[in-house]
Order: C-alpha cells, then sequence, then structure tokens
C-alpha cells in the first residue's frame, strides 16, 4: 500500500481550505458583481457579509509593497437591503408639491387654470406648468421657458396692442381685451383676473372691467397675496366656518400667476403706452 507523505498530505489540506466556497446567495453575487476585485475582498456566509476595503492597494501593487491595513465591516442581508434603501429614497427625495387653489396635480408636477373645457381635470398647455417633481435645478430650467411664454402677452401679434387714443388700431380695445383674456387661459393664469366678492359673485376683470372699482381691485390683490381667497359652493355662496366666511390658505401659485400676468399686460401695451 502506497501511503502519502506528511508533508504532501499538509500541502493538500492546506489548498483545499484556501478554496472559497462557491456562493449560495443571489444578493450576494449581486453585490460581488458590483465591487471590483482589485477593490474590495468579500469572505463570509452569504447571511453574514464581510466587505474588506484597501483604498491603498493600487498604490502597494504599484511600488511592490505590502498592502496597507484594511478596515473590516459587517453586513446582514437585511442590513445591506436596507442601505439600497434608504439610497433609494435619498435619490428620489423631492420637494412635496402642494394643490394649487385652481389648478391640479398630474405625474409631472403642478398645473394652474381651469384647465381643458374649464373642468380642472388637465391642463390647458405645457405653459400652464408652476413646478415639476424634480430637484430644484432641474425645476428651475424647466420653468424658465415657461415664465417668458407667460410674460409674452399680446408682444407677438402688434395689431392687438393696447395704444392711447389717437394711435393706430386705438380703437380694437373690445378685441384686445378677448384676445388677452384667451392668452390668459392658455397658460394658465386666468383665475387671478375672476375676483370672487365676499357675497359670493364672481367679476372677470378683462371681460367686465367697467364694473371692477379701484377698491374691489384692492381687495382682491390682498385676497391673493395675503388673506386668501373665499370658497364658494356649488350655488356660487360663500362657505360659512364658524361663523365667518371660509378661506383657502393663501396659494403660492395665485401669487406667482399674479406677477407674471402683471408683466403680460405690460408687454400688451404698445411703447408709448408703456
Amino acid at each position: 500500500m502506497t501511503q502519502n507523505s506528511p508533508s504532501n498530505s499538509s500541502e493538500s489540506e492546506s489548498n483545499d481550505s484556501n478554496q472559497p466556497e462557491p456562493p449560495t446567495s443571489s444578493l450576494y453575487e449581486f453585490v460581488s458583481s458590483l465591487i471590483s476585485p482589485a477593490a474590495a475582498n468579500v469572505s463570509g456566509d452569504p447571511d453574514s457579509l464581510t466587505f474588506s476595503f484597501d483604498s491603498n492597494q493600487h498604490d502597494a501593487e504599484t511600488n511592490m509593497a505590502e498592502p496597507a491595513p484594511t478596515i473590516a465591516q459587517t453586513f446582514t442581508q437585511d442590513q445591506l437591503l436596507e442601505l439600497l434603501r434608504a439610497a433609494g429614497r435619498q435619490r428620489d427625495a423631492f420637494p412635496t408639491l402642494k394643490q394649487p387653489r385652481v389648478g391640479g396635480l398630474n405625474a409631472t408636477g403642478a398645473w394652474t387654470g381651469h384647465g381643458v373645457g374649464g373642468e380642472g381635470t388637465s391642463p390647458m398647455s405645457a405653459q400652464c406648468m408652476r413646478d415639476f417633481k424634480t430637484d430644484v435645478i432641474k425645476n428651475h430650467q424647466a420653468l424658465s421657458p415657461i415664465e417668458l411664454k407667460c410674460k409674452e402677452g399680446l408682444s407677438g401679434s402688434p395689431d392687438l396692442l393696447f395704444n392711447l387714443p389717437g394711435e393706430p388700431n386705438a380703437d380694437k380695445v373690445v378685441p384686445s381685451l378677448i384676445a388677452l383674456s384667451e392668452f390668459m387661459i392658455s397658460v394658465g393664469m386666468e383665475s387671478v383676473f375672476r375676483i370672487i366678492q365676499t357675497d359670493g359673485t364672481q367679476l372677470d376683470i378683462l371681460l367686465q372691467f367697467g364694473m371692477v372699482s379701484s377698491d374691489i381691485e384692492r381687495t382682491w390683490h390682498k385676497d391673493l397675496t395675503v388673506n386668501g381667497v373665499i370658497k364658494v359652493d356649488d350655488q356660487g355662496r360663500p362657505v360659512m366656518a364658524n361663523g365667518a366666511v371660509d378661506r383657502f390658505a393663501q396659494c403660492s401659485y395665485d401669487a406667482q400667476n399674479l406677477h407674471w400676468s402683471g408683466e403680460a399686460v405690460l408687454n400688451s401695451c404698445s411703447p408709448t403706452l408703456m
């Protein structure tokens, strides 16, 4: 009978002990595939993963020097999955958008205006968007061209500009008001021109401008910017709460549309009128 020498037996056992066990966990294989073998060593059983990261390994190999000491951190599968979930939440954490007083929220973001057909279910156009479900920088980039469009007013239609008496087209006030009203609807800014009074009645500044006094206009401006707009029921009556007229919270989109629409009105005037 042939007997292996002690040295051969010891060498065989040593080689066997150096062979890593094949991974049995799909999570183990997934994480291992994400980490370069040159940058990290993975050891341990699938339910308790140990990652040894060596930031000096590349330099050590280049200089033919001994590797720097490594720091090991052990994660269970549950801990690793929680880290991945936390990273996903961090990536998807965008500001929560508020419901506009007049308008709505969709998969893209917040939009204003009464919408298609006045039903309030979808925006009239992309220019009705006021906020997007994205980070601050991308939101600003997306809103910039919308702001420019909303502030244009009737500047692209010289024949419809408001003029001083004696100027060409000075007699086209009514067509200009109708065109401006249609423009405001197309970009979702019509609601700031539709005054809601304390008795629930409404006045359209652009189409009923002869009925709007300075006091009514000042009160409406304060409602849009400070007090909040009065709530009205389906019958057009003011909603009461605790013995007083109930109001919406002041809406930032109202203030935004008020500012943009003011620029649009100015840009709808002839140079001499401005």
